[in-house]
């Protein structure tokens, strides 16, 4: 019985250390953004992609091509 305790308690141990990994890799994507983004360093690029994903705005002779995986 210790035995089925101890393989539950170190399923829950990986478990755990493979969500603080996922947490971790998305941590530095966003890093990345806000680096991209501060005043000392700013990418007009990133800046007008930003500009254009949150007013939702395209010029009428541009496509949109969405992203799915990218907010995950």
């Amino acid at each position: 019985m210790k035995k089925l305790g101890l393989a539950v308690a170190a399923l829950g141990i990986l478990a755990a250390g493979s969500a603080a990994a996922q947490y971790s890799a998305q941590k530095q994507k966003l890093e990345a953004k806000v680096r991209l983004l501060s005043s000392s360093s700013l990418d007009l690029d990133m800046l007008d992609e930003r500009a254009r994903v949150v007013l939702n705005f395209a010029g009428n002779d541009e496509f949109v091509i969405l992203d799915e995986t990218e907010n995950k």
